[in-house]
C-alpha cells in the first residue's frame, strides 16, 4: 500500500490539474466576493468554497482515473499489483488528501479574504445563527470535508463502472 500511494502522489504531482484546481478556487472564490456585498452569511459560507471545491474535485478526481485508462497505465497497476483494492484505494487516498489540502487553503484564504473586504465590519466571535461566525466557517468546512469524501467516491465509480462497460451487462 505504502509503494502504490508513493506512486500515485508521484503522478499526481506531476500533472497539472492540481495546480489548475488550487488556481481556479483562489479565483472563484474572488469572484464571489466581487459578485456580491460581503456578508456574515458570505464569510461563513467560506466565499463559496463548498460549492466550487465540490466542481473542482469532481473533475479532478475524475480527470485523474481517466488519465489512468486513457493511458492503458490502469491494466498495468492492476496486472502488477497484488491488489486491486489496493490501487482504487490509493488513488482515493491521494484524491482525500488534495481535497484536505484544498480545504486547508479555502480556509487561510477565507481569513485573507475576510479581512481584506470588510475588515473590522464583521468580527469572528459575532453571532450568526446559532454561533459565531468562526465556528460557523469551521463547521461549514467540515460540512464540505464529508460532501467532498462522497463525491470523490461517486465520480471514481462512475468512471469506473462506464470504463468497464458495467453498465452495459446490468
Amino acid at each position: 500500500m505504502k509503494n502504490s500511494l508513493k506512486q500515485e502522489f508521484y503522478k499526481f504531482n506531476y500533472q497539472k490539474t492540481p495546480i489548475y484546481g488550487f488556481l481556479a478556487l483562489l479565483v472563484l472564490m474572488i469572484y464571489t466576493i466581487l459578485s456580491g456585498n460581503v456578508n456574515k452569511s458570505m464569510i461563513t459560507q467560506a466565499f463559496g468554497a463548498g460549492q466550487w471545491l465540490s466542481i473542482i474535485m469532481i473533475t479532478i478526481s475524475s480527470t485523474f482515473l481517466t488519465m489512468e485508462y486513457k493511458n492503458n497505465t490502469m491494466i498495468t497497476l492492476l496486472y502488477k499489483s497484488s491488489s486491486k483494492l489496493q490501487v482504487y484505494l490509493s488513488k482515493i487516498l491521494v484524491m482525500i488528501i488534495y481535497s484536505i489540502f484544498l480545504l486547508v487553503i479555502s480556509f487561510v484564504f477565507t481569513l485573507i479574504l475576510k479581512a481584506i473586504s470588510s475588515g473590522d465590519k464583521f468580527s469572528w466571535s459575532e453571532l450568526y445563527g446559532q454561533n459565531t461566525l468562526f465556528s460557523g466557517l469551521i463547521l461549514t468546512l467540515i460540512g464540505t470535508f464529508i460532501y467532498l469524501l462522497f463525491t470523490i467516491s461517486f465520480a471514481f465509480l462512475l468512471i469506473t463502472l462506464f470504463k468497464n462497460k458495467l453498465l452495459l451487462y446490468v
